[in-house]
């Protein structure tokens, strides 16, 4: 196994981490075992959430990832706060718009802002942790839930506008991470009733920001397969 990139993940990347906050680890690495490229041996992530949040993804889970959609592989994409990147990765983020499908992205946004709803209001409440449990008791909703959502809502509209995935909102809109940061430090300035007002202006920006975006990408297969295959040739000759 080779890492592609490291890079710090979660609340840290995104500008929102407080004290207490965990380090989080995100990553992309090859398989360079044969067997575990074309055989029955392939594995597609490494998770370990005991002590640490680490993440990693096979390059072509990654791509895979990226051609569905999904939020957490576009911030790995958008990512500067490396651990390590080889020269590889440098490649894969030269091309990094061409590796965007904005329509699934858009669907996939839609998804995870209604999930976060659904937990920040204690509506699936057996996956929430017990911290977050002892604030939906507190304050009638899960601040950390309730930021995610805003801050997805936030990183689609810049998608759609600006044409690239923010993943730190303190260097991107100052604003916007205050407003975060006093939701999710606190909750006490908030009830249940204005944080849904909230998160319906959320959900209605990112359904017009996607109607009027500015920016079409598509997922360019053949590009990701041309890299891939330059990935792997090492470990398959």
């Amino acid at each position: 196994m080779k890492f592609l990139v490291k890079c710090i993940g979660g609340s840290t990347a995104y500008g929102l981490n407080t004290p207490e906050s965990d380090i989080d680890y995100r990553g992309v690495f090859v398989n360079t075992n044969p067997a575990e490229i074309v055989g029955l041996d392939r594995f597609d992530v490494v998770q370990k959430q005991e002590t640490d949040d680490i993440v990693y993804y096979e390059v072509r889970r990654f791509f895979e990832l990226l051609k569905e959609g999904n939020t957490g592989a576009l911030e790995i994409l958008f990512n500067e706060n490396f651990i390590e990147v080889s020269d590889e990765f440098e490649e894969v983020k030269k091309f990094r718009t061409s590796f965007i499908d904005v329509d699934r992205m858009y669907k996939c946004l839609l998804g995870y802002m209604q999930g976060e709803r659904r937990l920040a209001n204690g509506e699936r409440t057996g996956q929430l942790g017990s911290k977050r449990k002892a604030q939906l008791d507190k304050y009638g909703f899960s601040p950390k839930n309730a930021t995610q959502l805003l801050r997805l809502a936030f990183c689609g509209n810049t998608l759609f506008h600006k044409g690239y995935f923010p993943v730190n909102v303190k260097t991107e809109n100052v604003e916007i991470w205050e407003k975060l940061m006093s939701v999710k430090t606190t909750p006490e300035k908030y009830t249940k009733a204005q944080l849904n007002l909230m998160f319906d202006s959320a959900d209605e920006s990112v359904k017009q920001s996607y109607i009027t975006r500015s920016f079409f990408y598509q997922f360019d297969k053949d590009k990701a397969n041309d890299l891939l295959r330059r990935i792997y040739l090492p470990y398959l000759r």
